[in-house]
């Protein structure tokens, strides 16, 4: 089959009662299958509260193309810690991920992602359904995106936040581009009657040898 191989899995805990609920406290664990393995460091299960912490590593990204339609490749590891109160629900999600040579078959992303890329979010989760994404980086060879933004639900709904993109050299996209740009992207509104501004700006962009300066 597709996913073929030797799966294995390991847990070392402890399972007690509290205030009548089940309590699971793991010192640690581990399961390794034929495409991913999955690490956990010590972490907490119950139904009030879930602590966890632990990565995620995806060796080689070719086992999934087929599943994916698309010539994926590289190597993909991804850490998390979650601190969620599910009687909320409520809490903070901490994300990280680090790739090696990802491609994906789009041309123009996979030039950007040659080499390493890093990325790291927090996301947040308030009682009344706000929804947030904090301290959003994403850095790789050929692009660099940071912002935040906030998904508000109920009467007060509404969307807000800010994305930088930054590209320090176009030609990665077209070697018939060059330059550095930035673009800025605002969100804001109604759900119903969401919002987006854009700006654009670069000090030089070389297009077909032709320098274009100041643009914006």
């Amino acid at each position: 089959t597709q996913f073929a191989g030797t799966s294995t899995a390991e847990l070392a805990g402890r399972l007690t009662i509290e205030g009548g609920a089940p309590v699971l406290r793991l010192a640690r664990g581990s399961a390794t299958l034929p495409v991913l393995s999955v690490r956990f460091g010590e972490s907490e299960i119950s139904l009030a509260r879930t602590r966890l912490t632990g990565d995620v590593r995806l060796p080689d990204l070719t086992s999934l193309a087929a599943l994916a339609g698309q010539p994926l490749s590289g190597s993909l590891g991804a850490g998390f810690r979650t601190d969620l109160n599910l009687n909320d629900p409520a809490g903070t999600i901490a994300l990280s991920l680090a790739g090696t040579d990802l491609t994906t078959g789009i041309a123009p992303l996979d030039s950007l992602l040659a080499g390493k890329t890093q990325a790291s979010a927090n996301v947040t989760l308030a009682g009344d359904g706000t929804v947030g994404l904090r301290d959003l980086t994403v850095s790789a060879p050929g692009a660099t995106l940071s912002g935040n933004a906030q998904l508000r639900q109920g009467d007060n709904d509404g969307l807000e936040g800010k994305l930088t993109l930054v590209l320090p050299d176009l030609a990665k996209l077209d070697p018939r581009l060059g330059g550095t740009l930035t673009a800025e992207t605002g969100l804001s509104g109604a759900l119903a009657r969401p919002g987006l501004s854009l700006s654009v700006t670069s000090p030089r962009i070389l297009l077909a040898g032709t320098p274009l300066t100041n643009l914006s």
